[in-house]
């Protein structure tokens, strides 16, 4: 057994015991815990340690909760450098579509940018087989067809019912299979979420700059959630969409 996998171990049986020995919960997100374990998965024992013990001093009473992801690796930095001009060219979207939907709250915005990023893997525990794909279309169907570039080789299709056939149930399942949450991903979402934030601050976006702020830093310190449409946005436009990879 490597020492990594030995201390992702001694990790694991203390999270399972924590409450026993009457751990407090962590003030970060990820957890100190969950930090841990994300360095030693990703980086060799002495490295792994030294991230983990410096996170664990910067989790005390005098901090305040923040979102503090594990580093990225040298090659997922890598990656990360080749993708950032989908990142860049994703930004004029943002607008075009703030145009369109004009009621949006910084909530839809956020759920647009995830959408771009991640695709439809915010269904993959609402659909896991075929009969699922099926009726989650036929639950999603519009007067007519409809179909919005996002950004990211991703589309927003809205179907009438003729539309949801078995290849378009097919097609949706592939999409979330391949859909992932990658720390690559992750950090494409973040620095989305920094240039809105950019563009909210330079007026591009009619957006109260102090209350974009505070939700984004509360939004990141809960996870990386799909938050879907506001009540606004659900009384004004239509949500009945699927999230596709468009075909070149």
């Amino acid at each position: 057994m490597s020492l990594n996998t030995w201390a992702i171990r001694m990790i694991e049986k203390y999270q399972k015991n924590k409450e026993l020995i009457g751990s407090g919960r962590c003030k970060h997100y990820p957890s100190c815990s969950n930090y841990a374990i994300g360095c030693y998965k990703k980086f060799n024992f002495i490295k792994a340690s030294f991230l983990m013990v410096f996170r664990i001093l910067r989790c005390n009473p005098l901090t305040t909760k923040v979102y503090d992801p594990v580093p990225l690796s040298r090659s997922e930095k890598k990656e990360l450098k080749a993708l950032r001009q989908k990142v860049l060219s994703f930004m004029p979207t943002i607008s075009k579509h703030y145009n369109i939907y004009s009621k949006s709250l910084i909530q839809d915005l956020i759920s647009l940018i995830y959408e771009s990023t991640f695709g439809p893997y915010y269904l993959k525990d609402e659909i896991k087989n075929i009969n699922d794909a099926k009726s989650y279309l036929l639950a999603h169907t519009n007067s007519e067809f409809k179909l919005e570039n996002i950004g990211n080789d991703y589309a927003r299709i809205y179907l009438t019912k003729n539309e949801c056939t078995d290849e378009m149930a097919e097609n949706l399942l592939e999409n979330i299979n391949k859909s992932s949450m990658s720390d690559v991903n992750i950090q494409m979402f973040n620095e989305k979420l920094y240039l809105l934030k950019q563009m909210i601050k330079k007026k591009e976006l009619p957006l109260d700059y102090d209350e974009v702020y505070n939700y984004i830093e509360d939004y990141l310190t809960s996870g990386h959630k799909y938050l879907g449409h506001s009540n606004i946005y659900k009384n004004t436009y239509s949500i009945n969409y699927i999230i596709t990879l468009r075909k070149n």
